[in-house]
């Protein structure tokens, strides 16, 4: 447990502890106000140890609930359910392992040619300067970089975690963005280095729709 002094960003006190049972956290505070007397107020989340503890510690002063700590509880009871819900059918799926298949298939095919290793690097080196692009690209190429996009979901979060981060909803989100230009991509899916069955399986995933749909509302209000 730490406590920090939000004016000099200090910190004031840090201590391991076995829970935050009310029992462990008095003392903590116990030696704050020992060194430092009381504070002008306090800010910490919503669990009944802590609760208790400011109370008996530090009975009169400012008392404020962390914004953080009180959107994350409120996020969870709002659409924790249907996230688990998206989560469980993109791993019955199998999704991730299955799209870093393809994309390291895709990789090879791309790697046993020289002009697609160029057109790749030079597509990455570019960056989102379309000047510096050819009008069309190859489609093993595009599909490395469709396929490659969805999985780096992983990584567009800002990492605050559930409910603020999204991973699933967000895999799922950009595979039915991508999906129509997979589709098209018929050479590749003859060639057996595009399997989209596989897509098709979880973007016509009717009660995933559904819990997609449903939760993408809880989410814009929630954000």
């Amino acid at each position: 447990m730490s406590s920090i002094d939000e004016i000099s960003h200090i910190i004031l006190h840090n201590q391991k502890m076995p829970s935050e049972n009310s029992d462990y956290i008095i003392p903590f505070l116990q030696e704050i106000k020992k060194r430092y007397g009381d504070p002008l107020a306090l800010v910490h989340d919503m669990g009944s140890g802590i609760l208790r503890s400011v109370a008996e510690v530090f009975p009169g002063v400012r008392d404020y609930i962390c914004h953080f700590h009180f959107l994350k509880a409120q996020g969870k009871n709002l659409f924790e359910h249907d996230y688990h819900t998206i989560r469980r059918h993109l791993r019955s799926y199998k999704l991730s392992s299955q799209l870093r298949k393809i994309a390291k298939g895709l990789k090879r095919a791309i790697d046993d040619d020289d002009t697609m290793q160029l057109e790749l690097n030079t597509y990455l080196l570019a960056k989102t300067d379309d000047e510096k692009l050819k009008p069309e690209i190859h489609v093993t190429v595009k599909s490395y970089l469709l396929v490659t996009w969805i999985l780096e979901a992983n990584n567009a979060s800002n990492g605050f975690g559930f409910p603020f981060d999204r991973v699933h909803f967000d895999t799922y989100d950009r595979l039915r963005s991508a999906y129509p230009s997979l589709k098209a991509l018929k050479p590749l899916i003859n060639k057996g280095l595009l399997p989209l069955m596989l897509l098709h399986k979880v973007v016509a995933d009717k009660a995933l729709e559904s819990t997609v749909t449903r939760m993408a509302e809880k989410a814009r209000v929630f954000d």
